[in-house]
């Protein structure tokens, strides 16, 4: 998305790069009925969001030309954490960016780090049912 986005932009073209949350879809419910334990549980905790709500932020954003189109914490940690090549907008976001790169960072990684617990226990658990999901 940086890319297009840099070789777009003389055009007057922007690119709008969508972190949504899981969003309630026929397609998310197709999903879940195949979805490893783990999976399930360590995306249960960023919520569902109603597809509406997604569309509405995204276009909201597009329009406006932001590069990031976030919806709610996690989606907004990711946005600043995969900062590094995204289109400049302005100083003050900059900053921003400049000064919880580095915190948040620690946090991912503790997020990595529960994740991956999260992922052996259901690995252990299996293993203790025979390999059954």
């Amino acid at each position: 998305a940086e890319t297009i986005a840099m070789e777009a932009k003389h055009r007057g073209v922007t690119v709008t790069l969508a972190l949504p949350t899981d969003t309630d879809t026929p397609g998310f419910e197709r999903e879940n009925q195949s979805k490893p334990e783990e999976t399930k549980i360590i995306s249960g905790s960023g919520g569902l969001a109603k597809p509406e709500d997604v569309g509405r932020r995204i276009v909201h954003d597009a329009l406006k030309g932001s590069f990031f189109s976030i919806m709610g914490l996690e989606s907004w940690i990711l946005s600043i954490l995969c900062v590094g090549m995204a289109p400049w907008k302005g100083p003050v976001l900059c900053v921003l960016q400049f000064y919880l790169l580095g915190p948040l960072r620690m946090v991912g990684l503790l997020i990595q780090w529960n994740f991956q617990r999260i992922i052996k226990k259901c690995a252990k658990d299996r293993e203790q049912r025979g390999g059954q999901n």
